[in-house]
């Protein structure tokens, strides 16, 4: 079984050190979310997943809002089971999203205890969990 997990940066295009900055200036210092989303491109990141040939993937820093777009892609390359969590507030008024997505079947599942705060950088810290078998339990977190 492959796993992956992918930190998407929102789906911007990290390549430069230009767009790495521009990009990141709307997501922490622009009060509205307009540019953001004008910015991502999420079908970079799933380009990304089908090379990857995982049958399960974890997708970090998803903008609030991008979702349903998002699992619609997943499941037209073969991810049946789509999961999301809801994660801290960014200053453009989004709130940051993290994803699960398998092709095996599987169950999103609570775990007491979590979610854990995150005492590092003071945003909430998120926990993402499937049940895939009786002993296996897969987590994606931010």
């Amino acid at each position: 079984m492959r796993v992956a997990f992918y930190n998407q940066m929102f789906g911007f295009d990290g390549r430069s050190l230009y767009t790495f900055l521009r990009d990141h200036k709307t997501i922490h210092f622009n009060k509205t979310p307009d540019m953001a989303y004008v910015r991502s491109e999420i079908s970079r990141t799933i380009d990304i997943i089908k090379k990857s040939k995982a049958e399960i993937v974890g997708i970090c820093e998803i903008l609030e809002g991008q979702e349903e777009k998002l699992r619609k892609l997943l499941k037209e390359i073969g991810y049946k089971y789509v999961f999301f969590g809801t994660g801290h507030l960014l200053t453009c008024g989004l709130k940051v999203k993290i994803a699960l997505a398998s092709k095996l079947k599987c169950v999103q599942k609570n775990v007491e205890g979590f979610p854990v705060e995150s005492r590092t950088g003071g945003a909430e810290g998120l926990f993402l969990v499937i049940f895939l078998r009786r002993n296996f339990i897969l987590l994606s977190l931010i």
